[in-house]
Formats: structure tokens, C-alpha cells, sequence
């Protein structure tokens, strides 16, 4: 497992970068910000960790940037800067942050929507790398 710190900032660039979309988006940015993808318990732990710091509403099945996630995410490049480098920056603003809430309810994640969304992801990413075209 991560360092909590990666581990938040990781999360927390996920979610913003696939801000709006599914979790087959999510399981994308993560693996493109980490170049590897995170465990149910990894994305709990941090998507958990980052709603008690006020950044993310956990949504149903999903997750969301609130107002002041949305700032930090502007506040460190957005969607213009390279996620590998920004997460660096956000490791750092994330270790002066606050904790906003302390009885956040916990989100817990469906291991079947998360089984689901990981293969389809694992099918695409293949199907790209023997050079498949999509249509």
C-alpha cells in the first residue's frame, strides 16, 4: 500500500480528472497519474480520507470535487498541467490542509461495479496494446 499522503493526492487527481465521467474513467486516470491501478481498498481509504478533508462528496456509486477540491485542483494546474509532476504539488497542499469534518460517513465501494469497470478497462487497455483500432 501506498504512503497515505501518495495515496490521497493520487485519489484526488483521479476523481478530478474524471470528474463527470464513470468509474472506467477513474480506474484510467489513476492508472495514467500512477501507472498502476488502486485496490478497492486503496480507493476507499483515500476517496474516505479526502471527503473528511472537505474535497470530494461521495455521490452513490461515484465521487465528485466539491467547491474547495475544485479550487485546489485550479490551484495546482488543473487539467493543463502533467498529473505525474502535479502530484507532488498536491501531496504538498494536502499536508497543510485541514481536516474539515470528522464524522463523515464512510463510502464504501461496489466490488461489483469496481470487478465490472476494471474489466472492461482490462479489455481496452489489451486491445490497444496489440494495436486494435477503436470504432
Amino acid at each position: 500500500m501506498q504512503s497515505l499522503e501518495y495515496l490521497d493526492a493520487w485519489m484526488f487527481l483521479s476523481v478530478a480528472r474524471s470528474e463527470g465521467g464513470t468509474l472506467f474513467d477513474f480506474f484510467s486516470a489513476a492508472d495514467h497519474i500512477g501507472v498502476a491501478l488502486p485496490t478497492d481498498r486503496e480507493m476507499e481509504d483515500g476517496i474516505n480520507h479526502l471527503a473528511k478533508y472537505g474535497l470530494v462528496r461521495p455521490s452513490g456509486t461515484f465521487v465528485a470535487l466539491t467547491d474547495t477540491g475544485r479550487e485546489l485542483f485550479e490551484g495546482v494546474g488543473g487539467l493543463a498541467a502533467a498529473p505525474r509532476p502535479q502530484i507532488v504539488l498536491v501531496r504538498e497542499r494536502l499536508q497543510a490542509f485541514p481536516l474539515a469534518q470528522d464524522d463523515v460517513p464512510r463510502w464504501k465501494l461496489d466490488p461489483v461495479e469496481s470487478d465490472s469497470a476494471l474489466s472492461k478497462y482490462s479489455k481496452r487497455m489489451k486491445s490497444l496494446m496489440k494495436g486494435e483500432r477503436e470504432l
